[in-house]
């Protein structure tokens, strides 16, 4: 299979265009939070939007989440690539874990936007659901 086809395939499949749909604007990074297992989804363009600078993964062990280590670790990693990239938007989004625990991004991503000093959003667009502008962001 050809690698249009295979695009054609994945937006067939509700994948829409991917992440690279999350960071059009100039100054756009995405920090996705989840398992190591999860980072396999997407492996082209992922690699292809960290080389650009404008992707970082936080993955997490099972202890993390048992423990709600998780919570902070998310603010670390945020101020991290913060202070790593010259961003002007940071757009949060993750694996089905997220969903599963119910995270208050809200909170989240408004205490980070003061922190920070950029807007900060919460995407909940998946490897499940896809990416798509329709599914909207949560700030």
């Amino acid at each position: 299979m050809d690698r249009e086809t295979n695009k054609e395939r994945e937006r067939s499949h509700g994948h829409g265009e991917g992440y690279r749909v999350l960071v059009q604007e100039p100054g756009g990074h995405l920090l996705f939070i989840g398992s190591y297992a999860c980072t396999r989804h997407k492996g082209t363009e992922r690699l292809e939007l960290q080389r650009e600078g404008k992707l970082s993964f936080l993955c997490l062990q099972e202890i993390d989440w048992i423990v709600g280590d998780y919570l902070s670790q998310i603010e670390e990693a945020a101020e991290e690539v913060a202070s790593l990239y010259p961003i002007r938007k940071l757009i949060l989004f993750g694996g089905c874990q997220l969903e599963l625990l119910n995270v208050d991004f809200g909170t989240i991503t408004s205490e980070l936007t003061e922190r920070l000093g950029i807007p900060v959003e919460f995407h909940k667009g998946c490897h499940l659901i896809g990416y798509g502008e329709e599914r909207g962001a949560e700030e």
